[in-house]
């Protein structure tokens, strides 16, 4: 009689694909959330992103000489603006200000829809820009994170 052979793999061999899955998925993990200096990835709560953005703007707007007044009021619009239009549009923080960019296109949406009564067409583009590019430049350096994307994490899937 010949030898009876089993059909399917062993449990040892079982074990250790499992093991090796749970190791390779553990790494990752880690890969994922953290940048080679092992610094965080980036904030997560869109909440705590919108404080950024509020944070800049105040910032860039205490610096001396800047053209326009009211400057302090025009951040906590833009900001509250930019919470509404997270559940209004369904568009996600990446969206809305994933880069310098989409912060500067959605600023510009912003004073479209109502611009402070202050702000003309040419100066609310100006402002915008001056805001985002001044944002864009020191963000980094006031959040301990890695310039623009060290506070704002990229999609999972697609902008």
């Amino acid at each position: 009689m010949g030898e009876e052979t089993r059909a399917g793999p062993s449990w040892p061999a079982l074990a250790l694909v499992t093991v090796t899955a749970i190791a390779a998925s553990g790494v990752a993990s880690a890969v994922w959330t953290t940048h080679g200096d092992r610094s965080p990835r980036a904030i997560v709560d869109p909440a705590a992103q919108l404080v950024t953005v509020e944070e800049a703007c105040e910032r860039w707007t205490d610096q001396t000489g800047r053209p326009f007044t009211s400057d302090g009021d025009r951040c906590a619009a833009l900001t509250g603006w930019l919470s509404d239009a997270l559940t209004r549009t369904g568009r996600s923080p990446w969206m809305l200000w994933g880069d310098p960019e989409k912060l500067h296109t959605v600023c510009l949406e912003w004073l479209a829809e109502g611009p402070p009564a202050d702000l003309g067409d040419d100066d609310g583009v100006t402002w915008c820009g001056d805001l985002v590019g001044w944002m864009a430049d020191h963000v980094g350096s006031w959040k301990d994170r890695d310039g623009w994307d060290g506070w704002l994490p990229e999609p999972m899937i697609g902008p």
